[in-house]
């Protein structure tokens, strides 16, 4: 018969429907759970303080943006290594410095909203022998932030609204001008 269908039963249909959604479900979350990476012991923490030595995940939720290259973040205010970015608000001695200190923030904000986060530690640029001393970096930590792996500093000269600036063990080159 041309333009006949077949018919099914429909509980029986809807009740295999569910159970498929179901099973997809089922067999999604445990791709995505052996994708995601190592498992973690009961009562492990997925975020947890990080360490110099290797960085740590760490939510976007816990990530405060102060301007375009610092973050305050588990109680700390931290600089983000290997990028510059310009002052924004009160701190820009110009109108062109304030505007892509502004572009820069928010950049940095939606790149941490992005997530995959993770924040490593490093030694700061000062003096040798006053690493732990207030005036080092005004009393904050330095670390890179790194999304899915890629480095955030990287990815904010892409965007073009910071410049490459790495120190040395002990100095670091002058800031060049915004204006």
């Amino acid at each position: 018969m041309i333009g006949s269908s077949i018919r099914f039963p429909r509980r029986r249909g809807l009740l295999a429907i569910t159970a498929g959604l179901i099973c997809l479900t089922a067999a999604g979350f445990g791709i995505y759970q052996w994708l995601s990476g190592v498992q973690r012991p009961a009562g492990e923490t997925r975020y947890s303080v990080a360490s110099a030595e290797s960085g740590d995940a760490i939510n976007p939720f816990e990530i405060t943006v102060i301007d375009g290259d610092t973050i305050r973040a588990r109680g700390r205010t931290i600089r983000l290594v290997g990028f510059d970015a310009p002052e924004a608000g009160s701190q820009a001695k110009c109108a062109r410095e304030r505007e892509i200190g502004a572009r820069a923030a928010t950049q940095l904000k939606t790149l941490i909203a992005g997530g995959g986060l993770e924040l490593r530690l490093v030694p700061c640029t000062c003096r040798p022998g006053s690493d732990e001393a207030p005036e080092c970096n005004n009393g904050g930590a330095c670390a890179q932030l790194l999304s899915y792996g890629r480095d955030i500093a990287a990815l904010m000269i892409q965007y073009v609204v910071a410049r490459p600036y790495v120190c040395s063990a002990s100095a670091c080159p002058p800031r060049g001008s915004w204006c």
